[in-house]
């Protein structure tokens, strides 16, 4: 890949803010919030968030207005309040601030009347999905305390932690607080939670990943019951212990995708020495094999950091991405960490090749999103790190085929997030899910799918699961092409 330099991204940098500590401007969201058909990076930072417009002609930079408490650690993209149009939303070190596309390439603060301006806890990530299946999108916020005990001598007497925060929508862009729908005894360090469904039953659940998690909470899984007979949610129950799914880890990052094939979802999650790939088998269980595919750091790579699943080669294999970077002085933690892409190979196992793709930088990285920002085909790599500007990688293109999938449909949630796209070709089957944060670390994706198909020149069946439950389904479709689903009765 290479490192792009042009326009006004070559003069992008970290901002700093009076009185803030090092820890804000984590992530990155990627999305086309103008509508102009290519994907625009939003870069949240401590001094102001900044919008970076893709161009014909390269990059342009954009202020976009400054939140109350311009903390901002990190950056989603979705259509907040259902009118087609993709917002702006900025979890941080104070009340989160949301931003709402007014149609007129400006925007409307929706902090306030969203309901978020006397939330103030610590959130490092965000994410959206429809939970309870009315049709709009709800927001998940995992809170991480601002003292959370890193200095005690003894870590085993760390305190509790705080509440992860479940927040549903009231449409519009209002919420409502529906936390008590969650189990009373999972307050940890989350740094990420992440919308998926496990059990693959039609309902979203939730996985957790803890900072600390080795003496405060390890990693939940939170199953989501459904609604009863007269449409009351049920809530989340705690499965984590019979599913695998228990890591008791210092995590941070999340990548989610099908890498086995199998159907169901498996989970990268970085940590603090350690990497883990926690890849479902029979029962549903999950177990940790990333000793035995080769997904463990090695040299310098201390502390793992945002974490991604996907198809880098458009292979048809799916790979992994890591950010590594310094957290505080200790004893064999080296200050700049390199980063790390994992290519999956034929046999299912994993090579590190992040120096012969350009990827192994050293700094102190956090979070990163993926999404093909010149439209050729191919995942290109946006980076934070502490300190120094974001890093943009292009992709050097290839000759192996692909399929990019948007969605469409009527009602509160048009963009389809939570919805599962299968691309059937030749006798190889793929599961992509499509998301509003909750991956990566402080991040947000594109609201599309990419699906590397290797040689395939055709895909013999598209389906479309949306989040409601209801399918549609198509045939003979070319690859190497740009797709929006469109579905029935939303014209």
């Amino acid at each position: 890949m290479a490192l792009v330099d042009s326009g006004d991204w070559a003069e992008q940098a970290v901002r700093s803010y009076e009185g803030t500590s090092e820890n804000w401007g984590w992530g990155v969201a990627l999305g086309d919030l103008d509508g102009d058909g290519r994907k625009d990076i939003l870069l949240p930072d401590a001094g102001g968030n900044v919008l970076y417009r893709n161009l014909e002609e390269g990059w342009t930079a954009e202020g976009l207005p400054q939140p109350f408490f311009p903390q901002s650690s990190g950056a989603v993209i979705a259509d907040v309040n259902g009118d087609g149009r993709l917002d702006a939303f900025f979890p941080g070190g104070g009340p989160d601030s949301l931003l709402l596309a007014d149609g007129a390439g400006g925007w409307e603060d929706g902090t306030i009347a969203a309901g978020l301006w006397e939330m103030d806890d610590t959130n490092f990530s965000a994410a959206f999905a429809d939970y309870d299946r009315d049709g709009d999108l709800d927001l998940l916020m995992p809170v991480f305390a601002p003292d959370d005990g890193a200095g005690a001598e003894d870590p085993s007497q760390m305190p509790p932690g705080d509440p992860t925060v479940l927040l549903e929508s009231q449409g519009d862009g209002e919420f409502a607080d529906a936390s008590e729908l969650l189990p009373a005894d999972i307050a940890g360090y989350p740094f990420i939670a992440g919308w998926t469904d496990f059990d693959r039953d039609g309902w979203l659940d939730i996985y957790l990943t803890h900072d600390h998690g080795e003496w405060v909470s390890p990693n939940r899984m939170l199953r989501n019951e459904g609604v009863d007979g007269d449409g009351q949610h049920r809530g989340f129950s705690d499965v984590s212990e019979a599913t695998g799914l228990l890591l008791a880890a210092s995590s941070m990052g999340l990548g989610i995708g099908d890498i086995n094939g199998d159907g169901s979802p498996d989970y990268f999650v970085t940590s603090t020495e350690n990497s883990h790939l926690l890849l479902s088998a029979d029962g549903p269980t999950w177990v940790d094999s990333a000793v035995a595919l080769g997904l463990q750091p090695e040299g310098d790579r201390q502390v793992g950091w945002g974490a991604e699943i996907a198809d880098l080669d458009n292979d048809g294999l799916l790979d992994g991405i890591a950010l590594f970077g310094y957290w505080q002085p200790e004893p064999g933690s080296p200050e700049q960490q390199p980063d790390a892409l994992y290519l999956q190979q034929p046999d299912g196992t994993f090579e590190e090749v992040s120096a012969a793709w350009g990827l192994d930088d050293r700094g102190w990285g956090r979070g990163l999103a993926l999404a093909d920002l010149n439209g050729d085909g191919w995942l290109d790599v946006v980076k934070r790190e502490l300190h120094a500007p974001a890093r943009l990688y292009l992709s050097r293109c290839g000759e192996a085929a692909w399929l990019e999938v948007a969605l469409r449909q009527a009602g509160p949630n048009p963009f389809g997030v939570g919805a599962e796209v299968v691309v059937e070709v030749k006798d190889r089957t793929h599961r992509r899910w499509l998301t509003a944060g909750g991956t990566g670390l402080s991040s947000g994706g594109p609201m599309t799918v990419h699906v590397g198909l290797g040689e395939a020149e055709t895909v013999e069946r598209l389906t479309v699961r949306w989040p409601d439950g209801g399918e549609s389904l198509f045939e003979g479709i070319a690859t190497r092409q740009q797709l929006t689903v469109l579905r029935a009765g939303s014209e």
